[in-house]
């Protein structure tokens, strides 16, 4: 059998399977080029050059249904698949191409998938870190090897960011060379790479294994840490908003219109960012309270015998604002 490295064919295209539930309604992604998005249609896949033919409901795939797929540049290879109730990838084929390939049969990966969320990215809450990987069946690298058995999807950081589904394939079964008829089994481990982007296996070693399993202990240690920070930064700016909502309501119900509303929002921003008080729900309420009762008071005047109504709604609503931290501020 010829060696796995002589045998791959550098691809230069990211070509992924749907990261979410596929919805072709995307009009920016998809392209309809016959039928309807409510009945049978033929679309576009622009960022994949995939044409996918069969049955929608509002753009979205039914379940059960089988969607017939082939890649631009191989018209006459079309291939099968079927998705679950989330439109996700079930079984079928994921073809591997880009307009670089000059193989006559595109890299695929045909057999059972799941659906798993990836532990290292993270993507805005309207798109989802959920993943569609293969489980068992045949990789064809396209160039003759066939690599049929089980397959299991171990996560991996992005370089670059936290937005690509990077990860390592492992393969337990037997490699066929399809031009010499000779075949070998064993355990394979690919280099780094992402579902639906081609695959170079090679021969799994005990060195390349522990150095794969310490990248991804430090990976996800990283990833866990940053999404951890990520979420106390996100907590406070919306407690910040829900804050400046009740600021605004406050000032009108005390016909505070003279307030410079303006200065206390810049005032305010700025402060969040440069004092690491604010990382604390105590320390980010006490520059609040503390930049509203100073523009507040001087509005009021300082025997106003509103005075000491505003600073004690000032401390309870935004008590209430960020609790369990409800303690009145402790100015006097």
């Amino acid at each position: 059998m010829r060696m796995h490295l002589t045998r791959w064919l550098v691809l230069t295209t990211l070509v992924t399977t749907p990261l979410l539930g596929l919805d072709v309604s995307q009009g920016y992604l998809f392209k309809v080029l016959s039928g309807s998005l409510n009945g049978h249609a033929r679309v576009l896949d622009k960022q994949n050059n995939l044409v996918i033919e069969g049955e929608w409901r509002s753009g979205k795939t039914v379940p059960g249904q089988v969607y017939r797929v082939h890649h631009v540049i191989y018209p006459d290879h079309v291939y099968e698949q079927v998705y679950d109730q989330d439109g996700f990838l079930e079984k079928g084929i994921v073809i591997c191409a880009t307009t670089a390939m000059m193989t006559s049969e595109p890299p695929r990966l045909e057999g059972e998938f799941k659906t798993i969320k990836h532990p290292m990215i993270r993507r805005h809450p309207a798109m989802d870190d959920r993943i569609t990987v293969a489980t068992s069946g045949t990789y064809y690298n396209g160039v003759g090897l066939e690599y049929r058995g089980a397959f299991e999807f171990i996560p991996a950081r992005d370089a670059v960011g936290d937005q690509l589904a990077m990860g390592y394939y492992v393969f337990s079964g037997e490699v066929v060379d399809t031009d010499d008829g000779t075949s070998e089994s064993g355990l394979y481990f690919s280099s780094i790479t992402a579902p639906g982007l081609a695959i170079l296996f090679t021969k799994a070693t005990p060195k390349y294994l522990a150095q794969v399993e310490e990248n991804f202990r430090k990976n996800l240690a990283e990833a866990q840490r940053d999404y951890a920070q990520r979420d106390l930064i996100d907590q406070k700016w919306d407690r910040f908003f829900k804050a400046l909502a009740f600021v605004a309501d406050l000032t009108t119900s005390y016909a505070l219109g003279g307030l410079d509303q303006n200065k206390l929002l810049v005032s305010l921003v700025s402060g969040t960012f440069t004092n690491s008080k604010s990382d604390s729900p105590k320390g980010l309420k006490g520059l609040i309270v503390d930049g509203l009762l100073d523009l507040g008071l001087k509005k009021l005047g300082g025997t106003n015998p509103l005075t000491e109504k505003f600073s004690k709604e000032v401390a309870q609503g935004l008590g209430q604002i960020f609790l369990p931290d409800n303690e009145p501020s402790a100015r006097p």
